[in-house]
């Protein structure tokens, strides 16, 4: 799993995977095979946005998924639309998301306590018109669903 998704120099990259490495192996965290917890992001910046703020958001942002090591990947991207009905149901038109990924609950909550994340969301809020964060447990492929469709049905 790769840290480095956004425009970080090489140092910094080793740096961020080093200090995961560190932490996973003090930590004692471990996740549940073939699950993660990945943190969900969408939000569209102020119109207003200037290049400086956008820029410190930006750092905001490096620094947290760098120095944070609890994060074991992060990626950001830009919405893109191909034409289809589901994209006319959507409320609200979020431009960009970010998904950084976590092994559990426990490793999320000490992203979220973390000072880098502190900055992070100040500028975030301050940056942004609109935005919605959410958490959710990922499992993969069908037999996934299935067992969280499952494990809902018990809650």
């Amino acid at each position: 799993s790769d840290v480095c998704s956004s425009d970080l120099s090489a140092r910094a990259c080793r740096t961020a995977k080093l200090r995961r490495r560190k932490a996973a192996g003090r930590s004692g965290w471990r996740r549940r095979e073939g699950t993660l917890i990945a943190h969900v992001v969408l939000f569209r910046p102020r119109a207003e946005l200037s290049a400086e703020n956008a820029q410190a958001l930006s750092d905001a942002f490096a620094r947290a998924i760098t120095e944070i090591p609890f994060v074991r990947r992060a990626r950001v991207g830009r919405r893109t639309t191909i034409g289809r009905d589901y994209e006319r149901l959507m409320a609200v038109d979020y431009e960009y998301a970010a998904v950084i990924e976590f092994d559990d609950v426990t490793a999320l909550k000490n992203y979220l306590e973390h000072p880098a994340h502190a900055e992070l969301g100040r500028r975030f809020f301050e940056s942004i018109e609109a935005g919605l964060v959410y958490d959710f447990e990922m499992t993969t492929g069908a037999d996934g669903l299935a067992s969280l469709l499952e494990r809902r049905g018990g809650a």
